[in-house]
C-alpha cells in the first residue's frame, strides 16, 4: 500500500492530531470467478477530520436517470453500465492528514519489509503502532468523494465529455454519447459501439473499469430493455421491499390492499370531512420513533424510484416524525402491509415526442390543523400519444401545503403553483439531454365553470 499508491506516508511524529484506522472486511459473490471474494479494506475514522474546504459532492438525480432512459428508448439507442474499481483512491489531498495504525498484528517481517522499523512507536500497554501522512484519499475521509470525483471530471473533460447544466449528466462534444453519473457508476445512452469504447478508453488511463455494453442493472434497478416492434424500457427494484420487511418484521405482516388508513365520509356533514386537530392517541416510544424514521427514509425512496401509489401516505408519515403517536404506527405498519402485498413495481417507458406534461391536484383539508396536499404527475408524452399516462411518470409530487388554505380553488393554485417548480427543473434536464421543450401544459383539476 504505501509503496504501491503512495496513498499513506510514515512520519515519526504528525503535524495534526491523527485520526484512527479501521479495517472494514467484505465478502461479495464473484459472476465470473463463481465464488466468494473477500476483501479487507482500510478506512479512515473521518469523523473526526475537520476539512477547511468544501467536501460535498453531486450525483445524478434518479429523475435524470429516469430521463436518459426515456430518450434511449425513444431513440432506438443502446444502454451500457460502468463501473470503476477502487473510485475513491489516488486523489491528491489537498493539505495532508495523519492517521495511526496500530502494527501489533503484523509480523517482524511484513514491517521489514515495509520499511516500518524506524517508525514504530510503543503505547504502555506493549501494543505498536506508526504515525502515517494521508497523501492521497482514502475510504472514510469526507472529502474522498468530492476529490475522486474532481479527479474524475478533468480526465472525462480531457477527452471533450463535458457535465451539462444538469448535475452529473454528461455528454460529449462531438459524440453521440451520454451518460449519468452516481459515485463510480455509469449509465450510458449510445447509439455507435465506438462511442462507448472512446469513453472506456478514457477511464481506463486512471482506472480499472467493468463495462456491460448491454445494461441490465444499474443503482440496483433491473433494467429490462425491449427492443422488439413495440419496444419498451421497464425498471423495478425486486428485492427492496421483501429485504425491507425481511428487516423490519422477520415474522411477517398482515397484507392491505391500500396504502392509507381509510377514513369513511360523513355524508350530510356541513363542516370538513377530516378533522381539524389530530385525535387524540398516546405518545410513540423511542424505538418506535426511530423505526418510523426509517419506514419514512426507505419507503421515501422506494415511492420515488419506482412505486408512486405509496408516495402520498409516507409523505403523510413524515409530516407526523417530530411528535407521532401509537395512531401514527399503525398508520406506518398499514404503509408496510401494502408494500408487502405489493413488493414488485414496474415503471415502463415507450417511444415519445419526450415533451414533459403535467397532471396537477390538490386534498382540500385532508391533514390535521386544517391543511391541505398538492400533488402531481409529470410524464413524457407525443402530441398524438393515444391517451394521458401511456408512459409511466418520469416523476410524482406530493407535499403539505404549508399554509391554510381558504378554499379548494386556493388549494389548486398551490398545487400548480408546487407542479411548475417542479416543472421547471424537469425542463432544464430535458434540455441538457438534447430535447428543449415548448411551452410545457399543465393539465389542473379546477371546476369547469358554467357555459
Amino acid at each position: 500500500l504505501i509503496r504501491d499508491t503512495k496513498t499513506l506516508v510514515p512520519v515519526l511524529k504528525p503535524l495534526k492530531t491523527p485520526t484512527y484506522y479501521n479495517r472494514v472486511v467484505r465478502e461479495k459473490w464473484d459472476p465470473v470467478l463463481k465464488r466468494i471474494v473477500r476483501r479487507v479494506r482500510g478506512t479512515a475514522g473521518g469523523d473526526r477530520i475537520v476539512s477547511n474546504y468544501n467536501v460535498s459532492s453531486s450525483v445524478a438525480a434518479l429523475v435524470t436517470v429516469k430521463i436518459l432512459l426515456n430518450a434511449v428508448v425513444t431513440e432506438n439507442a443502446n444502454f451500457a453500465t460502468i463501473d470503476l474499481t477502487d473510485f475513491y483512491l489516488g486523489a491528491l489531498m489537498p493539505e495532508l492528514e495523519y492517521i495511526k495504525i496500530y502494527t501489533d498484528t503484523y509480523s517482524p517481517a511484513t514491517i521489514s519489509t515495509l520499511g516500518l522499523t524506524d517508525f514504530l512507536h510503543a503505547e504502555k500497554s506493549g501494543k505498536t503502532f506508526c504515525y502515517f501522512a494521508i497523501r492521497k484519499s482514502m475510504y472514510g475521509l469526507s472529502c474522498a468523494g468530492k476529490l475522486s470525483k474532481d479527479r474524475l471530471v478533468r480526465l472525462l473533460n480531457a477527452s471533450d465529455f463535458y457535465e451539462t447544466a444538469t448535475p452529473c449528466l454528461f455528454r460529449h462534444a462531438t459524440r453521440n454519447i451520454t451518460f449519468t453519473l452516481v459515485v463510480d457508476d455509469f449509465g450510458v445512452k449510445y447509439t455507435n459501439p465506438s462511442d462507448l469504447t472512446f469513453l472506456v478508453d478514457c477511464l481506463s488511463k486512471l482506472y480499472h473499469v467493468k463495462v456491460h455494453p448491454v445494461g441490465t442493472k444499474y443503482l440496483g434497478f433491473t433494467i429490462e430493455y425491449n427492443r422488439s416492434r413495440n419496444r419498451s424500457i421497464a425498471i423495478s427494484y425486486p428485492t427492496y421491499i421483501p429485504s425491507l420487511i425481511a428487516r423490519l418484521r422477520p415474522d411477517g405482516i398482515k397484507h392491505a390492499s391500500t396504502p392509507s388508513i381509510y377514513i369513511p365520509p360523513v355524508y350530510g356533514r356541513t363542516g370538513p370531512q377530516s378533522p381539524t386537530s389530530p385525535l387524540p392517541s398516546p405518545l410513540a416510544s423511542a424505538a418506535q420513533v426511530k423505526e418510523l424514521q426509517v419506514i419514512v427514509g426507505s419507503i421515501l425512496y422506494y415511492a420515488i424510484a419506482c412505486d408512486h401509489s405509496m408516495l402520498q401516505a409516507v409523505c403523510a408519515l413524515a409530516c407526523q416524525q417530530s411528535a407521532p403517536t401509537l395512531a401514527t404506527m399503525a398508520a406506518a405498519d398499514r404503509l408496510l402491509g401494502y408494500a408487502a402485498k405489493n413488493p414488485l413495481a414496474y415503471l415502463v417507458y415507450y417511444p415519445s415526442d419526450m415533451r414533459l406534461t403535467v397532471h396537477s391536484d390538490a386534498s382540500f383539508l385532508s391533514r390535521p390543523n386544517a391543511k391541505s396536499v398538492a400533488g402531481g404527475v409529470h410524464y413524457l408524452d407525443s402530441a398524438n400519444s393515444p391517451g394521458p399516462y401511456r408512459n409511466s411518470p418520469i416523476h410524482c409530487f406530493s407535499s403539505l401545503i404549508p399554509v391554510v388554505v381558504a378554499a379548494v380553488s386556493e388549494a389548486e393554485y398551490a398545487a400548480v403553483f408546487g407542479n411548475g417548480q417542479v416543472a421547471c427543473d424537469l425542463r432544464t434536464i430535458l434540455s441538457s439531454t438534447g430535447y428543449p421543450q415548448p411551452p410545457t401544459d399543465v393539465l389542473s383539476a379546477f371546476p369547469t365553470p358554467p357555459s
